[in-house]
């Protein structure tokens, strides 16, 4: 015990350090002292009630005939066995610098035959003191896991987050973390060492298999993102391991795996598509142009996080809005700069953005501007060439053109200024308050959308001011 680990195995030590017997600094060096009033005892029920090494091969509780002194454990003590009135069997602490092992037992009461389950433990407290004395680390060290879902779609991702933590009370070198990854994945990962962490910071393709240290109260976070086989069903089992090294006692071994399961779904499948049109061949320098850029999606599945974009002309300033149908849902602003908007669409749902664009001075050449729709991970979309369209005007100077609004649709607060030719026959403009019928020389203020008939030819200056 003087190299600060060893084995103390009778329950006489600390009762007669309490009755003046034997010094106090015998009972320091001790994980228990003896209870105030230095009594004993013959008799009593074991209960087992920490899982370790030292209760190896006993069963949960137990009688026993033998002698023990009522002690109470110091701080920092771990108790593996107690009697049911609280007071401990089996204990041991590591404050010395190794651990130290205290045997409540005095083995040799009622008869000379040591009783099966107090030899077990004899065996266990000597190995387990002899093995690692005087170098024994003791810390609780744990792993967490999880992916944040219940559910993971097959072709699609998921990003795993685990977690290394050393609880104390001492510091840990050497321990391995370990993720072998089902064969439904591709996966790379990642760590973030916390203060007085050390792992390896990636990133690294495959399984992971790597050497942490971790400060007591420290912790390393791993960051594994995979991609799953699109051939995938069933569930998504994984399991992260962290395992000590030789010569060292995790007072927790409970914690040292952790398990993600997710149920499997097949992939979706939607047909989306975007447009977009300002309904001119020219743009007028120092001008206004109004884009109508509509999203849909023809099914045959709903779809959930769909992105649309659309980058701006660096010649434009532009502010836009949107609004939804079919159940869709989308930003409903209105928004400054470039749409960058996540999106839902339900089969058969469209929505629509409208956005107001003033055109540089300085500009020149052809204005082109390009919307895209992109689906969300998980989705496979069968027909790629329309998830993009592209509006090309020519730069001119002089007076503005009239806009073509057949087959277009806005959304928004849209005037048709009176004494404006609207060209060809009457035709009929769709909107929530109803069909409009237009004819020409009419001045209208249509609302929160309008959608004009394929085949309708007609043709009018948007006053752009007067939109959002």
């Amino acid at each position: 015990m003087a190299k600060g680990c060893g084995l103390v195995m009778t329950e006489w030590t600390a009762y007669d350090v309490c009755g003046g017997d034997k010094t106090g600094a015998i009972a320091d060096l001790m994980p228990a002292t003896s209870a105030p009033d230095c009594d004993y005892d013959y008799g009593a029920s074991w209960d087992v009630v920490g899982t370790h090494s030292l209760t190896s091969g006993v069963p949960g509780s137990w009688a026993d005939d033998a002698a023990l002194s009522y002690v109470e454990p110091y701080p920092g003590t771990i108790v593996l066995v107690r009697t049911p009135d609280g007071a401990p069997l089996l204990s041991y602490s590591t404050v010395h610098g190794g651990p130290v092992v205290h045997l409540n037992h005095d083995m040799t009461y009622s008869t000379d035959t040591i009783g099966a389950n107090a030899l077990q433990l004899l065996v266990n407290a000597a190995a387990f003191a002899a093995a690692s004395c005087p170098t024994m680390l003791d810390a609780d060290v744990s792993i967490a896991k999880d992916d944040g879902v219940t559910v993971a779609i097959a072709g699609g991702s998921v990003t795993y987050t685990i977690v290394v933590a050393n609880g104390g009370p001492q510091a840990v070198t050497g321990f391995t973390v370990a993720d072998a990854f089902p064969a439904d994945l591709t996966c790379s990962w990642s760590c973030a060492a916390g203060a007085g962490a050390s792992c390896t910071a990636g990133p690294v393709g495959g399984d992971i298999s790597d050497t942490v240290d971790l400060a007591a109260g420290s912790s390393a976070t791993y960051t594994a993102t995979c991609t799953i086989d699109g051939a995938a069903s069933g569930t998504l089992v994984n399991t992260a391991t962290v395992t000590a090294p030789e010569g060292f006692v995790d007072a927790e071994p409970a914690n040292d795996s952790a398990t993600d399961v997710d149920n499997l779904v097949p992939p979706t499948s939607a047909d989306l598509a975007v447009t977009k049109e300002n309904g001119a061949s020219a743009a007028t320098i120092g001008g206004t142009v109004v884009y109508a850029i509509t999203a849909d999606n023809a099914g045959p599945d709903d779809v959930s996080g769909a992105s649309v974009g659309d980058a701006f002309a660096s010649e434009l300033s532009c502010s836009w809005v949107c609004r939804a149908r079919g159940g869709a849902s989308c930003g409903a602003g209105p928004l400054s700069g470039d749409i960058t908007d996540t999106v839902d669409l339900p089969a058969a749902s469209s929505l629509t953005y409208t956005a107001v664009c003033s055109v540089d001075g300085a500009a020149s050449g052809t204005l082109v501007n390009t919307a895209t729709i992109t689906a969300p991970a998980g989705t496979t979309d069968p027909n790629l060439t329309d998830n993009s369209a592209a509006d090309s005007d020519s730069l001119i100077g002089g007076p503005p053109e009239t806009l073509d609004l057949a087959g277009m649709t806005f959304v928004g607060v849209v005037t048709l200024e009176a004494g404006r030719t609207i060209t060809a026959t009457d035709c009929v403009v769709e909107s929530p308050a109803g069909d409009l019928t237009l004819r020409a020389g009419e001045a209208v203020i249509l609302q929160d959308g309008f959608r004009v008939d394929n085949g309708c030819a007609l043709t009018a200056e948007i006053d752009a001011s007067l939109l959002p």
